[in-house]
């Protein structure tokens, strides 16, 4: 199914489906946001407060489900990530979503939400900045860019930096799947994880020390979850300390598929744009990556 592309002027609704937020961080991102030219809608219920999450789930999850039936919202972006998004899925009603696709953006703790929208009730989904965290910060050229051409539907589009590193050579093309690497495995097991059969596999993290990433990503290779796996693409892992890159390089080669590393999406300033569940072509020995919606 494809996603209806954002047209200038569209109004997207503002969620919280896990932490809450810093108004005048919302504030500031979505002056920036708005630079685009699209609108931004948004619901009282996104203030709402529980410990360290926006309040209950069943709050959280019904703001999704009216941003989703509201026909004059074309777009849905999260406020920030955190934690708490996977308690939503007993929580919403997936046939609602599933009548009404529309662009929905978002990373990090929204990981299993994206992957879920995408592989499940069929619609792509956005990888993306999001307003109280990424956008108000200094986003680079590069990365507003990405997002413009993704939400817009301008495909394809090529992905190629000098920061990206080839760890082992090749060309494989697939869907694209994941994204934050913890909240990936928090999804084994459960009825809401993704296979990665045939598909591009993205991973990025962010504050996990380097003994952490290599339990988690052993323990995804030797529970056959990559299995059948086409490509991998390695964003920012916690700021690429030495440690990572040399375990990154290990793990890579152990399943001797194409993959690179170092690629500018994740947790960091230049953060590009990623269709969840759209094809990709992943070019290891030129380190480029063609987006499609």
């Amino acid at each position: 199914m494809i996603t209806p592309a954002l047209k200038i002027g569209d109004k997207l609704g503002v969620i919280a489906p896990s932490s809450p937020f810093l108004r005048s961080q919302l504030k500031k991102g979505i002056k920036e946001f708005e630079k685009f030219g699209f609108n931004i809608y948004i619901p009282d219920e996104i203030f709402a407060r529980k410990g360290y999450l926006a309040g209950d789930a069943e709050i959280r999850a019904k703001t999704v489900e009216k941003m989703f039936s509201d026909k004059s919202v074309k777009g849905i972006i999260c406020a920030r990530g955190g934690f708490g998004s996977t308690h939503l899925f007993s929580k919403i009603n997936f046939n609602l979503i599933k009548e009404n696709p529309k662009v929905f953006i978002g990373f990090s703790d929204l990981t299993p939400i994206l992957n879920y929208f995408a592989f499940k009730l069929g619609f792509v989904t956005f990888h993306g900045p999001m307003l109280a965290s990424s956008f108000s910060k200094k986003l680079t050229e590069n990365a507003k860019t990405s997002f413009y051409k993704a939400v817009t539907g301008k495909f394809p589009y090529k992905i190629k930096s000098r920061s990206i590193k080839t760890l082992k050579g090749g060309k494989a093309s697939g869907r694209l799947s994941g994204g934050n690497l913890s909240l990936i495995i928090s999804t084994v097991g459960t009825p809401y994880e993704t296979s990665f059969e045939n598909k591009i596999l993205f991973i990025e993290d962010v504050e996990e020390p380097a003994y952490k990433i290599d339990r988690m990503l052993t323990h995804l290779r030797d529970s056959g979850r990559l299995k059948g796996a086409k490509g991998i693409i390695f964003g920012d892992i916690c700021k690429n300390p030495p440690a990572v890159k040399q375990l990154i390089k290990e793990f890579a080669a152990s399943l001797n598929i194409p993959a690179i590393s170092s690629f500018p999406a994740g947790h960091i300033l230049n953060n590009h744009t990623l269709t969840i569940g759209a094809n990709v072509i992943l070019n290891a020995d030129e380190r480029i990556v063609e987006i499609s919606g």
